[in-house]
């Protein structure tokens, strides 16, 4: 089969060799007209993964018409706040009817809109016909897509399964809630209310999401995850696609949940991480863990998700991997915070996008939206983003009024 898989980062190079790995033909698109050409002369991906063999069943192109002509399943893997503007780049040549998984984690930090929403406003307003007008294909481009043409098609899909799996879209409008003062809604922004709609033309569309570190997937490491859609015969296409015998994976119909999960767990993991920095020991690292895990559960459940995703790999799964592991952009972050690094300086020097940083603005702004009490993320937004000083935030998170364990 073939596949077209969206950002060349470390997920998505990760992605794409296991794909590689078992038979499919994948044409891996990246920005970087330099990067391409390494990866096609070396399969290696100098930048994040190299040390890593790619595979001879991956090439790779700068031409998104090339990336997804003769597309059969599309993996789209650019950070979160790319997602937009990625699908917009996409719509055009999008091939109708083909379905696409969400790597990305995150919300969209500008609307606040969960990943799955946005793909599916943007492709559903402005897909194409599939042309593929653009850049002629390179050699190595051509055999690919010539290989996909006489491909055996080792995994398909129903005549039709697809033509029902109806993507759910986002419409959006500013509103006041009960409670919150002129200053809150200021330091929150613009608050939004998010009520479901079907999209017009729906592209197919679940999300996978789990401990993963890209790392581990490309050494072939045991690893498993979960794929959600709200469309079941989507959720089992791409677990038949992907899954091998070191990656397992499960299916959910709780798209809202593994994707909030996929966010917040970013941010409890840069308070992990601030916590080791200064000291703190494995009690707190527990404490964070857990009662970040109830945040994220109160969360879930206020936004329509089932709370029992929050015990799964989306949840639990990838809070432990992100809080505790070495290859964890967010709590290498949060050991950098506890140094004095800032955001900013933090990312222009390492070249890597923390997702937690900006997941605590969106994720906060949704929780005040809902009324949900969060207040290890509300501490990581005021000493990231407000300038809130290190020294007052055990005071400020262990002086709060006495509570049930669950609420």
């Amino acid at each position: 089969m073939r596949v077209a898989v969206i950002g060349a980062g470390s997920w998505g190079s990760a992605v794409a060799r296991l794909l590689a790995g078992t038979g499919h033909s994948v044409m891996l698109w990246a920005r970087n007209a330099q990067l391409v050409a390494h990866i096609n002369a070396t399969r290696q991906n100098p930048h994040y993964l190299p040390d890593i063999e790619l595979g001879e069943g991956v090439a790779a192109t700068d031409q998104m018409p090339v990336a997804l002509q003769r597309a059969q399943a599309v993996v789209l893997a650019t950070p979160s706040q790319a997602v937009r503007a990625t699908c917009a780049a996409m719509a055009s040549a999008y091939p109708p009817g083909v379905p696409l998984l969400l790597l990305s984690k995150g919300l969209e930090n500008a609307s606040g809109l969960l990943l799955l929403d946005v793909i599916a406003k943007v492709l559903a307003t402005d897909q194409g016909s599939g042309s593929s007008e653009g850049k002629a294909a390179t050699p190595r481009e051509s055999e690919l897509l010539a290989t996909a043409q006489g491909d055996k098609m080792p995994i398909s899909a129903p005549s039709g399964v697809f033509a029902h799996a109806a993507s759910v879209g986002v419409r959006v409008r500013e509103f006041e809630p009960s409670g919150v003062s002129a200053g809150q809604a200021e330091t929150y922004g613009s608050l939004k209310e998010q009520t479901p709609v079907v999209a017009e033309r729906p592209v197919p569309l679940a999300v996978l999401s789990g401990p993963n570190h890209a790392e581990e997937v490309a050494r072939e490491m045991l690893s498993a995850t979960v794929i959600a859609s709200q469309a079941t015969a989507v959720a089992g296409f791409f677990q038949s696609l992907l899954g091998t015998d070191f990656f397992r994976i499960y299916t959910s119909t709780d798209t809202v949940g593994v994707q909030l999960c996929g966010a917040a767990k970013n941010v409890i993991a840069i308070a992990s991480g601030l916590a080791s920095g200064l000291g703190l020991g494995d009690n707190t690292a527990a404490m964070l863990m857990t009662r970040g895990l109830a945040e994220i559960a109160r969360l879930v459940v206020a936004c329509g998700g089932k709370g029992q995703t929050c015990m799964g790999l989306a949840g639990m799964g990838d809070l432990i991997a992100t809080c505790t592991s070495q290859h964890s952009r967010n709590r290498a972050f949060g050991l950098a915070l506890a140094a004095g690094a800032h955001y900013q300086d933090y990312e222009r020097q390492n070249k890597m996008v923390v997702e937690g940083a900006l997941a605590c603005q969106s994720i906060t702004r949704l929780a005040c939206a809902h009324q949900v009490d969060m207040p290890i993320c509300e501490t990581m937004r005021g000493v990231i983003w407000e300038g809130q000083p290190l020294q007052e935030i055990i005071p400020a998170l262990m002086r709060r009024s006495a509570k049930p364990e669950f609420y």
